[in-house]
């Protein structure tokens, strides 16, 4: 069911977030690009070399995500 939901109300989520959102995706992701989350965020992160998986590919670029938005508690991005 969890891809049964289409199409994805991106902006809605964004909008209802009461947490820091941070959007990111691997250079060489087919799927999702910088281009594809530009219009919900001003800074998406993109991790260099990666594909779909960043967070397999380079765990330390997905640890840094994590402690960026702990960082920032109150702030969503």
């Amino acid at each position: 069911m969890t891809f049964a939901q289409r199409p994805v109300d991106l902006t809605g989520l964004m909008r209802a977030a009461q947490c820091p959102v941070i959007l990111g995706a691997g250079e060489f992701d087919t799927m999702v690009t910088k281009e594809d989350l530009d219009p919900y965020t001003a800074d998406p992160r993109i991790a260099s070399g990666c594909g779909h998986y960043p967070q397999i590919e380079d765990p330390a670029w997905f640890v840094s995500l994590i402690n960026e938005a702990a960082a920032h508690p109150g702030r969503p991005s």
